[in-house]
């Protein structure tokens, strides 16, 4: 018997006796599906397990019954048990006892040896699919020497996190949706549906938690706009023009201003320069200045169909500096003074010319 084909038997019910018997016939295969007719055909109609049989003197009669495996298939040995009970007083009982093979249909597709690595599949498949979600994201900051299953293989600590998976996967297969359980015994149509279900999972919860960091931490690249910049300065909690500046290389030096914190990266920018509007300059001029108030006037500017004419430029730095938006990974802070992230130019200063 297999998870896939069912054990066919044939009993033969005698009468032994001079006188017409009334018997019935009880079959029973624990928790396995039995079906008991007196004919073929009556095999696929029939869910009875009892028979009422009468039986002429010195007489015989074939049964058929059916065993089907039921989830979860267990392999190894299950006992079928027939009972035949005469109407007689005082009652006779006849037992026989038939010990089934139980097999899975796919049971050797792997060997031994492979069967259980291969539970471990759905939970690999779904670190790999939040993995992946996490890299597009690195990837769309500047980060593009990232690959999932470079990341797996060198912190061993995503496998233990596929193992958990895989374990949380089957239990909530067969627990929650009712299904077989893949710790005692794993068909492939099964498998896949475990693995699909986990990595479906997991991709969702990586989006959810990328959009959850995205909504707190802007997303800032070399084509976010200048203001878009100025605002993800201010979400960081800054309200000052001057930003602390970070160092990303030695030889030779390499500064840019801080813009956030981007997990384990640091996203910096050069200073950012305008020459319009005036509006914008009083405000640049005040003693007690204000970023917020800046980026409210470059709103209403925006709004209006005015002109911000601001550009990225360090011509006025006396060291070398990032030319665009820079994403890095673990920069130090720079032993200078705070440098101011919007700063006033003319139109004649050099460098700046359309």
């Amino acid at each position: 018997m297999t998870d896939r084909s069912p054990a066919d038997i044939t009993a033969v019910v005698r009468n032994n006796s001079t006188a017409e018997t009334a018997v019935t016939v009880k079959a029973d295969a624990s928790h396995h599906q039995v079906i008991a007719a007196q004919k073929v055909r009556d095999l696929k109609a029939s869910k009875i397990r009892a028979l009422q049989l009468t039986l002429p003197p010195r007489s015989a009669r074939l049964l058929f019954i059916e065993v089907r495996a039921k989830d979860p298939v267990r392999q190894g040995t299950a006992a079928l048990v027939v009972i035949a009970t005469t109407k007689t007083q005082p009652p006779e009982e006849t037992v026989a006892v038939q010990e089934l093979q139980v097999e899975l249909a796919g049971s050797d597709l792997l060997p031994g040896a492979l069967g259980f690595p291969a539970l471990i599949v759905p939970g690999l498949v779904a670190v790999w699919a939040a993995l992946e979600i996490w890299v597009a994201d690195r990837r769309r900051l500047g980060l593009r020497n990232l690959s999932s299953p470079a990341i797996i293989w060198g912190n061993k600590l995503w496998l233990l996190a596929a193992v958990a998976v895989s374990l949380i996967s089957t239990w909530s297969y067969s627990a929650v949706f009712g299904q077989v359980d893949l710790l005692d015994t794993y068909r492939w149509h099964d498998l896949a549906l475990v693995t699909v279900g986990a990595a479906a999972f997991t991709a969702v919860a990586a989006l959810t938690v990328v959009g959850i960091h995205r909504w707190h931490t802007p997303l800032i690249t070399q084509r976010t706009s200048v203001l878009n910049i100025l605002r993800a300065v201010q979400k960081r909690g800054s309200e000052t023009f001057e930003q602390p500046v970070y160092q990303i290389s030695e030889n030779p030096a390499c500064y840019g201003l801080l813009v956030h914190h981007d997990r384990e990266a640091t996203v910096l920018t050069p200073p950012i320069k305008f020459s319009k509007p005036d509006t914008l300059f009083k405000i640049y001029n005040k003693t007690d200045r204000n970023l917020t108030d800046a980026i409210n006037e470059i709103n209403k500017i925006e709004e209006s169909g005015g002109i911000f004419d601001a550009k990225k430029n360090t011509s006025d730095l006396p060291e070398t500096w990032i030319s665009d938006v820079t994403v890095a990974l673990s920069p130090k802070r720079a032993d200078l003074n705070d440098v101011e992230i919007l700063r006033f130019r003319l139109d004649s200063e050099e460098g700046f010319e359309e």
